[in-house]
């Protein structure tokens, strides 16, 4: 695939991939605290901000997302979906594999 493809595609992928295991584990710990699954779904959808999402929504989520270097990354390379993507590919899906294996596992504790 042409760089100039992956700079614009890759970016956007990433995000769905993250966006989806964020919501998976999410739906994971909420529906297991026993939560009402209409209201979990209003929370989802109106969340804007990974804080929305979180537990402790005074908490910061900037503990998380910095403890392991490939977290920060894979978060930029969602945000990079506005300006494309500037950095290795490859090195770019493997973080957000990584990440997306974090999020899932979060959510099953």
């Amino acid at each position: 695939m042409p760089a100039d493809v992956q700079a614009r595609v890759l970016p956007g992928l990433c995000r769905m991939a993250l966006e989806a295991a964020a919501r998976d584990a999410f739906l994971a710990r909420r529906f297991t605290a026993g939560a009402d699954r209409q209201e979990v779904e209003r929370q989802w959808q109106e969340a804007t901000t990974l804080r929305q999402l979180h537990d402790d929504r005074v908490a910061s989520t900037e503990a998380w997302t910095s403890a392991k270097p490939w977290r920060k990354a894979a978060l930029g390379i969602g945000n990079a979906v506005h300006a494309g993507l500037r950095g290795d590919p490859v090195g770019s899906v493997r973080n957000v594999e990584d990440t997306v294996d974090d999020l899932l596992l979060a959510g099953r504790r």
